[in-house]
């Protein structure tokens, strides 16, 4: 598997990070996606998502994929 398991992120992103909301990880994990990575999760050499990546979406875009995310429960 390329990537993270996504199917139940909206949930498994609310607790991530204490004290920052689900949808907020969400939007940071996209914009900047090795600010924080989960414990036991290696970081991927390269580094298959970039921010040079993702600057190319819009903040439209980001925030429909943000709230498709959050819906995986």
């Amino acid at each position: 598997m390329v990537g993270p398991e996504l199917t139940y992120i909206g949930t498994d992103s609310e607790t991530r990070q204490p004290g920052v909301s689900a949808k907020d990880y969400l939007y940071e994990s996209i914009r900047e996606p090795q600010a924080f990575v989960p414990e036991g999760v290696e970081r991927s050499v390269p580094n298959l998502m970039t921010a040079a990546l993702t600057a190319r979406l819009t903040e439209d875009e980001v925030n429909a994929l943000v709230a498709f995310l959050l819906e995986q429960k």
